[in-house]
């Protein structure tokens, strides 16, 4: 999920993958949004990359999706969620915490 406020965009970036995860090869590839309303969509010439920029004084969620053609010549697409919150409230209040472990080292 991505999540901007409404006088925000971003840079959003494709990369191709195989079913183990590995880099890819994908052509012609396509950028949408599901809900106009909340996002608009600049891709680059490349088709690699696209901006999305939230609509001024949108609010809500949609869907993404980034398609195009594999090397056995299959369309292949990737949902994805869009949220576009008001300006100046992209988090809200805490609800808990993320804890994470660095790397293991010998005892102490």
């Amino acid at each position: 999920m991505f999540t901007i406020d409404n006088t925000q965009s971003i840079i959003l970036t494709a990369q191709p993958i195989d079913k183990d995860g590995l880099t890819a090869i994908a052509t012609s590839l396509v950028w949408t949004v599901a809900d106009p309303t909340l996002f608009t969509i600049a891709p680059a010439a490349d088709g690699v990359t696209a901006t999305y920029s939230a609509v001024p004084g949108a609010v809500g969620t949609t869907t993404g999706t980034v398609s195009g053609v594999n090397s056995d010549g299959v369309t292949v697409t990737t949902p994805f969620d869009l949220t576009v919150t008001a300006a100046g409230n992209v988090a809200g209040p805490a609800v808990g915490f993320v804890v994470t472990a660095g790397t293991p080292f010998p005892r102490v």
